[in-house]
């Protein structure tokens, strides 16, 4: 999904932006209206592969259990559709996030963080890595802080924001496979889902 100053257009996942189609801004590629471009990534299901990364625990932990395969996953919300599937899976699902160690093992979804990478080294981009933390904190906020200097360097932890709400942080693009997030013209101006 992508949101241009709170006008929505869908595409299907892969298919490619018609030739020619610029940003609403116009100018040199990045500008907006004088200044640097501010691009806000999301961490999980878009630079780091969550669902296949939890589904790797889950089946370690919990082998008797029965478990959604990636292709039949539906919706946002993991542990609500494990919820559905068997009464008191949803704590064993959310169980699994709030362990040590599983934002740091996330692996990189394919070509993602060398997409960020080059994004970051255009002309007028500023780029940030935007995630929320889990609500059970204890190991999450430094876990993903430690991934983000594994696989982009320790230079890169000062482009990252944690939050709770993205919607705060003020951008004019946010990369997210989060559905529901409402975009008003105060924070960003256009979304891609």
């Amino acid at each position: 999904m992508i949101w241009l100053r709170c006008w929505c257009a869908r595409r299907p996942r892969g298919s490619a932006v018609p030739a020619g189609r610029r940003w609403a801004a116009g100018g040199p590629a990045g500008a907006v209206g004088g200044r640097a471009l501010r691009v806000l990534v999301d961490m999980d299901g878009v630079l780091a592969d969550f669902e296949g990364g939890f589904l790797k625990k889950f089946r370690a932990r919990f082998p008797d259990q029965p478990f959604i395969a990636l292709e039949d996953r539906r919706g946002f919300w993991l542990s609500e559709q494990y919820g559905r599937l068997q009464p008191g899976l949803s704590e064993k699902a959310i169980s699994i996030w709030e362990s040590e160690n599983f934002f740091f093992d996330l692996e990189p979804l394919p070509g993602a963080v060398e997409a960020v990478k080059q994004m970051a080294n255009l002309e007028n981009t500023d780029v940030f890595i935007c995630t929320s933390p889990i609500k059970m904190y204890k190991y999450c906020p430094y876990e993903k802080y430690a991934w983000v200097e594994k696989h982009f360097g320790p230079d890169f932890l000062e482009q990252v924001v944690l939050t709770r709400d993205k919607t705060v942080v003020s951008a004019d693009l946010l990369i997210d496979d989060r559905p529901d997030i409402t975009v008003t013209t105060t924070s960003i101006m256009h979304m891609i889902l």
